[in-house]
């Protein structure tokens, strides 16, 4: 297994027990996401963290309340906590933990969320 594929695995882990007890609740409609940590290395290139590109992939670790309709409707959620998702990569609210967490969460509408992985 190649050092990517551990840190990844690594991730999904530490999300999969954050989604057991979330730090945070969503607001109204919101998601809390755990963003996918960016690599760091291009073959044999180590990218400093200024030229990062924020990973566009998370897994959902927390719902908020359901949204509602301009007629006081309900809007039921179209993901579930653990799905995989893929999101543009400058939106949402993000949030560190330091040195509980090393991965960012985010904040994100519903709406914001390009698909999901089936």
């Amino acid at each position: 297994m190649s050092k990517r594929n551990n840190e990844l695995e690594t991730w999904r882990g530490a999300c999969g027990k954050l989604a057991a007890h979330p730090p945070f609740t969503p607001g109204r409609g919101k998601i809390l996401v755990c963003r996918e940590p960016s690599e760091k290395e291009v073959g044999a290139i180590i990218l400093p963290d200024a030229h990062l590109v924020p990973s566009r992939k998370g897994i959902v670790i927390a719902l908020g309340a359901v949204a509602l309709n301009g007629m006081g409707g309900q809007i039921p959620f179209w993901v579930k906590v653990g799905d995989l998702l893929y999101f543009p990569a400058h939106i949402g609210t993000e949030v560190q933990l330091g040195d509980v967490l090393p991965y960012d969460l985010l904040f994100l509408h519903e709406s914001d969320v390009t698909g999901k992985v089936n």
